[in-house]
């Protein structure tokens, strides 16, 4: 699934790449992240997400930007995993301030780490990130930016005010009327995941943030 960012507010874009990273890790509905761990570990092959940016194909100016969503089981497990899914939608927990800031720090980290096996292609990204949008976006979500913003965050210890800035992006992109879908499935249970799946996408919040204007 693709869920579309064009509602996000430019402050909090910078948190896009930390919201994807933590969302699958936290605890959701009336499971703590360790319950949440351990069903979708028993249910399903993986939940993800990450973000999502395609140049436009006749305009080197234009893009769509947005959060994937991936995940996969086996046929059996297709409802349960989506209600995994329907409560990190419905009602993720970004309440717990100690464990958000150790998916922080390990994150900030790991970014911090590819500095040193990966610095000569993130130089180069971060020389070329205002030639094209897409390249200040991808720069800003996966480059040089992104490791001092998120090493910024963990030096400046407000950490209530980073869960405040993830659960204010779940309300824009957590939501049936910014997402669409597309399921993997053989033949003779097509139409029987599309039943599934319509009933997970009526069970979705919507509409929770004022409509953006008009957006080119």
């Amino acid at each position: 699934a693709v869920s579309s960012l064009t509602s996000l507010s430019d402050d909090l874009m910078p948190y896009v790449p930390l919201f994807c990273y933590v969302i699958t890790k936290i605890g959701a509905g009336n499971m703590n992240y360790q319950v949440m761990a351990q069903e979708i570990e028993e249910h399903t092959g993986g939940l993800s997400a990450s973000p999502h940016l395609v140049p436009g194909q006749t305009n080197i100016l234009g893009y769509e930007q947005g959060i994937t969503i991936l995940s996969h089981c086996l046929d059996r497990n297709v409802p349960y995993m989506l209600g995994l899914w329907q409560d990190l939608f419905n009602s993720p927990n970004f309440e717990d301030i100690d464990h958000l800031v150790a998916l922080l720090k390990m994150r900030a980290q790991e970014l911090t780490s590819q500095l040193s096996d990966n610095g000569h292609a993130l130089a180069m990204s971060y020389a070329s990130k205002d030639l094209t949008p897409v390249g200040r976006i991808g720069e800003q979500f996966d480059g040089i930016s992104q490791t001092t913003f998120l090493n910024g965050l963990v030096d400046g210890e407000d950490y209530a005010d980073v869960a405040s800035k993830l659960a204010q992006i779940a309300v824009h992109v957590l939501d049936s009327t910014s997402i669409r879908c597309a399921v993997n499935v053989v033949p003779e249970r097509a139409s029987e995941m599309d039943s599934v799946l319509e009933g997970f996408l009526d069970n979705l919040p919507s509409n929770r943030f004022d409509p953006p204007g008009h957006v080119e």
